[in-house]
């Protein structure tokens, strides 16, 4: 089995409790960052809702990696492998580090098409608004994601790349586990922007132009890691130099973890 594959089939298919011990450290990291720089006030309560929240979440990702992983992810592969050989022979051929770029450009370049059908088609942003109706933007709005989301873009984004790089052993493990600090660092109600730089790697002042509820704001960063994604394809916004926008969206936030979870079903926001 592919290094990608057997990594989304059984590395994370571990324990709920087991991530959680993985990404708090690096958490509370982002967490100390946002207490010394903080944009805006901090919204604990807000936190502790988004917290709760992620602690079922991620068990139910869990499962449904490991139940449903497990029974067509496989399959799926080999049927679109041949079709994506010559792609991944060709992305394959550089030294691992080049690999490792290789990954995050081509993880970034689906996620971009894919955040964006998130925001243009109403059944996939009933399930996308759940992460941007938190009116706090912090750390803990990185895990505040429908599972079911996450479930479409085990489909739409780490299988296809998968599929197309061939990465040595270890590359996928380490890609992860960077990926996820860095998605908690974009997040962070933090005063941080690479000035120049954020034309080409995401920032937290550029990921919170995504957010934010100005309406010259809507629609634009959705990137991850890369914003030349944005310059590119026409959808980059500069941050505002020395202001830091409210973030939210117009529908009133839930007010309990299980509203949350219900949110994208038509659930009252009480």
């Amino acid at each position: 089995m592919d290094a990608w594959l057997d990594l989304l089939t059984t590395h994370l298919a571990r324990p709920w409790w087991s991530l959680v011990s993985a990404y708090l450290p690096w958490m509370l990291l982002v967490f100390v960052i946002e207490r010394a720089l903080a944009a805006r006030p901090h919204d604990a309560r807000g936190a502790w809702l988004n917290l709760r929240y992620i602690a079922v979440a991620l068990a139910v990702n869990v499962l449904l990696v490991d139940g449903l992983g497990r029974t067509w992810l496989t399959p799926v592969a080999d049927l679109l492998r041949p079709a994506l050989a010559p792609v991944r022979a060709l992305l394959s051929q550089p030294p691992a580090w080049v690999q490792f770029l290789l990954h995050v450009a081509v993880i970034d370049f689906l996620y971009y098409w894919t955040h964006r059908a998130q925001h243009r088609f109403p059944v996939l942003w009933r399930l996308h608004e759940l992460h941007h109706s938190d009116p706090s933007f912090n750390v803990t709005t990185t895990l505040r994601v429908h599972w079911l989301e996450e479930l479409m873009k085990l489909v739409t984004v780490l299988l296809p790349a998968a599929l197309l790089v061939d990465a040595p052993s270890g590359v996928p493990t380490l890609l992860v586990w960077t990926g996820a600090v860095w998605l908690f660092f974009i997040h962070a109600n933090a005063r941080i922007g690479f000035g120049p730089l954020d034309r080409v790697l995401v920032s937290p002042a550029v990921h919170r132009v995504h957010h934010s509820t100005e309406p010259a704001h809507h629609d634009r960063n959705f990137a991850a890691y890369f914003s030349f994604w944005d310059v590119l394809f026409g959808t980059y916004h500069a941050p505002p130099r020395g202001r830091w926008p409210m973030v939210g969206t117009a529908g009133r936030p839930p007010g309990s973890a299980l509203a949350a979870h219900l949110r994208p079903f038509g659930h009252p926001a009480g």
